[in-house]
């Protein structure tokens, strides 16, 4: 069994820390990326409208101080706070695609960290968003 339990590093970048039971890193390794993969799947069907903390809260590690940190904002402490966010925001969304670019998992006994950059766009609430980390906002001089 795999958990995986998010930090956001700010601008976009999430490392997410695993608590991993197999024996050798390259094992680990593919055990987080199928975790990841699961993971970013469920919120691809989240922006699509379906409600997914379900399915999501195995993928967590259910213990006191598991954190998310949102692109959209917020922050939620505790797999009972965590989850229900993600069907407010499938209550709300019509459309969309998350992903994460430049994975790297680094695997360190049975805990290995992903770090990455989360891009995709989706439509909340009749609006359109734009997750891209990368983009420099271009300020007017006063």
């Amino acid at each position: 069994m795999f958990y995986k339990s998010f930090k956001t590093l700010g601008r976009g970048v999430t490392a997410a820390v695993f608590a991993v039971g197999i024996a050798t890193p390259a094992l680990a390794e593919d055990g987080v990326e199928a975790v990841s993969d699961a993971f970013y799947g469920l919120l691809n069907e989240m922006m699509a409208g379906i409600p997914i903390a379900a399915r999501l809260a195995p993928l967590w590690l259910d213990a006191e101080g598991v954190t998310a940190m949102h692109p959209i904002g917020g922050r939620d402490t505790g797999l009972e706070a965590l989850l229900p966010p993600y069907d407010g925001v499938a209550s709300l969304a019509t459309g969309g695609d998350i992903r994460l670019d430049d994975q790297s998992i680094a695997v360190f006994g049975d805990t290995a960290i992903e770090t990455g950059v989360e891009r995709g766009s989706g439509v909340l609430a009749g609006e359109e968003i734009v997750l891209d980390y990368d983009q420099q906002v271009q300020v007017d001089p006063v």
